[in-house]
Parts: C-alpha cells; sequence; structure tokens
C-alpha cells in the first residue's frame, strides 16, 4: 500500500501482506483498512505505520471502515466479519454461500453487501 500526494509524490509506503491485495477503506482519522488473498485485515495509521493484523477464515474480497470505528470485511467463503476500531472481532454471519464482492458500511444503517 503507498499514500501519494496530491501531486503523485510517494509519501509512505507500507508492505505488510504475504499475498495480493483485494480492497481498502480509509477512516475519518486517516488510517487504512486493508485485506486480501493472505486472509488477513491489517490497519495502518497515516504514517503508514502498523496499528493491528487480524487473521480471517479465509480470502477477503472487500473491507469498509465506518466513522464510529467499525471495520466489515467481506470474505470469499460468503462470511461478513465486523471488527471494532481495535481490530478485535465483534462477530461473524453467514450471508450465503456466493462470494462476497463488495462491502460498504454505515453506523446508522449497518452493512450493505454484494455478491459474486
Amino acid at each position: 500500500v503507498c499514500k501519494l500526494d496530491s501531486g503523485g509524490n510517494l509519501i509512505w509506503r507500507f508492505q505488510g501482506h504475504s499475498a495480493g491485495i483485494l480492497d481498502i477503506s480509509p477512516d475519518l482519522a486517516g488510517n487504512i483498512y486493508v485485506t486480501g488473498y493472505d486472509s488477513l485485515v491489517t490497519c495502518v495509521d497515516t504514517s503508514g505505520s502498523l496499528i493491528w493484523d487480524y487473521v480471517t477464515s479465509s480470502v477477503g474480497h472487500s473491507v469498509s471502515a465506518t466513522i464510529d470505528g467499525s471495520v466489515y470485511v467481506g470474505q470469499q467463503d460468503g462470511n461478513i466479519l465486523k471488527l471494532d476500531a481495535a481490530g478485535s472481532l465483534v462477530w461473524t454471519r453467514g450471508v450465503g454461500s456466493e462470494r462476497i464482492a463488495s462491502v460498504i458500511s454505515s453506523p446508522a444503517v449497518g452493512a450493505f453487501v454484494s455478491f459474486w
């Protein structure tokens, strides 16, 4: 994961995943949440330093952070994970046998999920 300024200049680079990244999502504080083929969810701060990692049971296809610090992760196995701001699992829900394509979230209404 790289952060670029508006002129395209490299600000920082974080190399914490062992396989390809499939999705990233920022929160309002500027932290970045990353998920991908290595079944890992990572939170990186505004300077590119690791805050936490959470190991999942499946490939993460989509990640979405909310204003209240919650993080939703859509997985290849059809599960949605909700993590808190500290990277701890809040719950796991199976939403079908299909793969999750995308998850978006809002603290007011929860999560919306699309499949493929």
